[in-house]
Formats: structure tokens, C-alpha cells, sequence
């Protein structure tokens, strides 16, 4: 096998080259170590989706409420009211939930396939007084990675069965849809 000699102009060179190169795939793998910022998908009865980071959603109005959770925990969460998410794909609330939306439903989808349902009229504080967030913070901290980054919460029900974590998507359906 031959040997090239290269010359002392062309040796700098390929150092320069092969330093590039290690500074680029550093970047890159920095890049690929930054965690992601979270995205929640909205869909209403029509329309394109609605999709809202993380940032997003702390600029929308939240409230705080307190529940037990399934081991039995009592804890402060605090996110958006669906209520809010709802009205942002434009879900009637009020006086104008009758006909189809009256047999309208929520489906809220999560990273697992995990899937709940709550039935539009849960949702509005003219039906109902429980609020039912999107929660992105427990007792003041963020959700830890098993729940997080949403996680539904409805306070007062006996089973945490709708308590869906890690939620990816809400999606508003009309019943009567063929």
C-alpha cells in the first residue's frame, strides 16, 4: 500500500476540515439533546386543526383547581379550562348548545392511544360547574415525564379514568357524523 505525503498547506487544511466537522456534528447532537417544546393538536367539528405549544398555552387564561389523584393524593394543578380550548376551535357554549351539539363529544387522545370522552355540555359552566383543565403543573411544578407535559384533570369524579396524561390531541365530534 502507498503512503501520499501531503504537503504542510494541505495538512492545516484537512485539521481545519476535521475540526469543522466535529464542531458541526456537536452542534447537531446538541440540537438532538434540546428537549422539544410540547404541541397540542385542537380539532373542531370543521375546519384545520389548531396546534399550540406549550408556550401557547400559558398565554391563554387558567385557573387552579384541587384533586385527588388515583393513589389518593390530594394536589393543586393548574392549566386551562377545556372550556378555553374549546372556544378557540369555536364551540358554542350557553343557550347555544342545542341540536347537534348537544350530542356533540370531546375526544381527547393521548401519546399512548390512550383515548376519554367527555360529553360537550361536562364542559360548560352553563350545564355544569366542575371545570375540567388541561393541566400542565402540579403543586406548582411541571407535570413529572410520566403525566406530562398535559394531562386532563376532572376534579370530583370517583374514578381517575378520564385523567388522561400525556395528551397529544383534543378533538370536538359530532355524534350524528357519518
Amino acid at each position: 500500500m502507498r503512503m501520499f505525503r501531503l504537503c504542510p498547506s494541505a495538512q492545516l487544511g484537512m485539521a481545519a476540515l476535521m475540526i469543522s466537522l466535529a464542531t458541526l456534528t456537536a452542534a447537531i447532537s446538541a440540537a438532538d439533546d434540546k428537549p422539544r417544546e410540547a404541541v397540542l393538536v385542537l380539532q373542531g367539528t370543521t375546519g384545520e386543526p389548531i396546534r399550540l405549544t406549550e408556550g401557547d398555552l400559558k398565554k391563554l387564561p387558567r385557573t387552579e383547581v384541587e384533586a385527588v389523584d388515583h393513589a389518593g393524593n390530594k394536589a393543586r394543578y393548574s392549566g386551562v379550562p377545556l372550556r378555553v380550548l374549546l372556544d378557540k376551535v369555536g364551540v358554542p357554549q350557553g343557550e347555544k348548545v342545542r341540536g347537534k351539539w348537544i350530542g356533540s363529544f370531546v375526544a381527547v387522545d393521548a401519546l399512548d392511544d390512550y383515548r376519554a370522552v367527555f360529553g360537550l355540555a361536562e364542559l360548560d359552566p352553563a350545564f355544569n360547574d366542575r371545570t375540567i383543565i388541561l393541566a400542565d403543573l402540579r403543586n406548582g411544578q411541571p407535570l413529572d415525564k410520566k403525566h406530562g407535559p398535559f394531562q386532563v384533570i376532572a376534579p370530583g369524579e370517583k374514578r381517575q379514568a378520564r385523567w388522561v396524561w400525556g395528551v397529544r390531541e383534543i378533538r370536538v365530534i359530532d355524534s350524528r357524523a357519518k
